[in-house]
């Protein structure tokens, strides 16, 4: 990747990657959400959004290639 696609690409809030629209900070959330469903103390409905949140970040995550 040249320099100057490889600047608009960390300036960019989203990219395409096979037709999938990733957004920047989506793997970051995918963490914090693994991390509060690992705690002890988190309420069922903040268990549910975060579960929630993962399932609709999977088809990001995929194309970023995280499960390969």
């Amino acid at each position: 990747m040249s320099g100057l696609l490889r600047e608009a690409v960390l300036r960019a809030s989203e990219v395409q990657i096979d037709g999938t629209t990733i957004r920047k900070g989506t793997v970051g959330a995918f963490l914090a959400n693994a991390a509060a469903l690992r705690q002890p103390d988190v309420s069922d409905a903040e268990r549910q959004r975060a579960l929630n949140d993962i399932v609709a970040a999977l088809p990001a995550l995929k194309a970023l290639g995280l499960f390969d």
